[in-house]
């Protein structure tokens, strides 16, 4: 099973500021909510391409800060937009919300 939040390597890359964790980790949660909607928007439009754009975008942010089992999710709807599957980008757009929820728990908790 993917970590939801790996935030001791984070920190330690961060060289254990945490005043910058926080900034991140708050910066990625307000742009990672505002690419949630531009993805329902795209597969309510039947665009793929926007999908998988947006999708690659937030898997590398995900993964970046330590949030493996986000990138995972977003990784499987990355490659679902790529592929032009509008079905199984519905069905992955929720698993991504969903994990994007457990991360925003995981580090508010």
């Amino acid at each position: 099973m993917t970590e939801i939040f790996r935030r001791h390597e984070v920190l330690e890359r961060l060289e254990g500021d945490e005043d910058l964790l926080r900034e991140l980790v708050d910066l990625f949660l307000s742009q990672s909510w505002i690419q949630i909607g531009e993805m329902k928007a795209a597969l309510a439009a039947g665009d793929a391409a926007s999908v998988w754009h947006q999708a690659h975008s937030l898997k590398g942010a995900a993964a970046g800060l330590g949030a493996g089992a986000l990138s995972f999710q977003a990784a499987r709807l990355e490659k679902a937009g790529k592929e032009g599957d509008l079905e199984a980008v519905g069905a992955l757009l929720q698993a991504v919300q969903e994990e994007l929820s457990r991360f925003q728990q995981a580090v508010t908790s």
